[in-house]
């Protein structure tokens, strides 16, 4: 019925014309995330402030008991909620951040720099 119905709208498209979230026709390309006051699905995407000791072993790569040593070496910052261990997503970011080895490029330029 629908298909009929744009036919007879000289539509061709069964679906009929895209519409925007504010309910305005859009050109075609245009998608409703490009209007203005749009809001992406990344804008819906909340990181968890605290993650379990499973999901941060995930998170980083490393093993449970690796992640249990960087917690009592105090490189990993933890919070005991009851018998819960919760881990701070930012403190496994630093980690990273402190640990990562410059890329050849860098290290050439770098090395450079010295001599």
């Amino acid at each position: 019925m629908r298909a009929y119905r744009n036919q007879q709208a000289g539509r061709s498209d069964e679906r009929g014309p895209q519409r925007s979230h504010s309910g305005r026709d859009l050109a075609p390309g245009e998608t409703a995330a490009s209007e203005p006051g749009a809001r992406s699905h990344r804008d819906h995407t909340i990181e968890p402030i605290t993650m379990r000791v499973p999901e941060a072993c995930r998170y980083v790569g490393i093993s449970r008991s690796t992640l249990y040593v960087l917690i009592a070496d105090g490189e990993i910052e933890i919070v005991k909620l009851g018998s819960s261990t919760l881990v701070l997503t930012d403190s496994l970011r630093k980690l990273i951040d402190r640990r990562r080895e410059p890329t050849s490029d860098h290290a050439a330029k770098r090395d450079a720099s010295v001599n």
